[in-house]
């Protein structure tokens, strides 16, 4: 103890760190270790070039849609609806999703009163890109798709998966880092900076960004509320999604 400094005071100051540290680390964004919203594993990717693609889709009460074409994860963004497969019924609230897979009878459903708003990342192949998303054809946005199929994917295992990741207010940028695969990310809410290069983007609440493994980037929250990211993510089975920039 420093010499004049009374006992009571270091009593009173150590719980006072030891809280602000319990208060920085919670404040720290949700990333690779955020819980996933929905999951899959797709057993081959090389049998044809993947290309990812967002759609918002929209249900009237009582409207349904079949899932087309495709691997991927549906969400929903708004309102409520069931998804349907295997003779399987399950109503989904805001903020859940499930794996869809290609092959399988994936039918949504609104369930609500009002409208249901459904995001569907998909991954598609070369000879889907021109045909329906859904049958029957419903009211579908498309939000993006990629210009080119995703780069670098080998043979095996490939996890698919859909996380929510959040950056509290005033969050420093993260270390420049990169995909092993592929990443699709969705402003949900908030404002980031999102740095690629040298340069500062700002990303606002309905803004995609493609990242690819090429591709060697930065995400940090200057705004004064929370940043809400949805991280649609592909990689190889048991290697990381992210790996520090070389």
């Amino acid at each position: 103890m420093s010499a004049g400094r009374p006992k009571w005071l270091v009593m009173l100051v150590m719980p006072l760190v030891l809280a602000g540290a319990g208060t920085v680390a919670a404040a720290q964004p949700r990333g690779p270790g955020a819980p996933r919203i929905a999951s899959g594993t797709l057993a081959s990717v090389t049998d044809a070039p993947r290309y990812v693609e967002l759609l918002r889709i929209a249900l009237g009460p009582g409207a349904s849609a079949h899932l087309a074409v495709g691997d991927g994860i549906v969400y929903l963004l708004s309102g409520s609806a069931t998804i349907a497969s295997g003779g399987v019924s399950t109503e989904l609230a805001a903020g859940e999703g499930r794996f869809a897979a290609r092959g399988h009878d994936v039918t949504l459903t609104g369930a609500g009163r009002g409208e249901a708003v459904v995001l569907e990342f998909a991954l598609l192949r070369r000879d889907e890109l021109d045909r329906s998303a859904t049958q029957p054809a419903v009211s579908a946005t498309r939000i993006f798709r990629g210009a080119a199929p995703i780069p670098g994917l080998s043979s095996g295992d490939y996890d698919v998966n859909l996380t929510r990741v959040v950056f509290p207010a005033h969050a420093p940028s993260n270390a420049p880092h990169r995909r092993t695969g592929a990443a699709l990310y969705y402003v949900l809410d908030g404002t980031g900076a999102n740095t690629i290069g040298r340069k500062v983007f700002k990303r606002r609440r309905g803004r995609t960004v493609y990242e690819p493994s090429t591709l060697v980037h930065q995400w940090g929250n200057p705004g004064a509320r929370p940043l809400e990211l949805l991280i649609f993510n592909i990689n190889r089975s048991g290697t990381p999604a992210v790996v520090p920039a070389s």
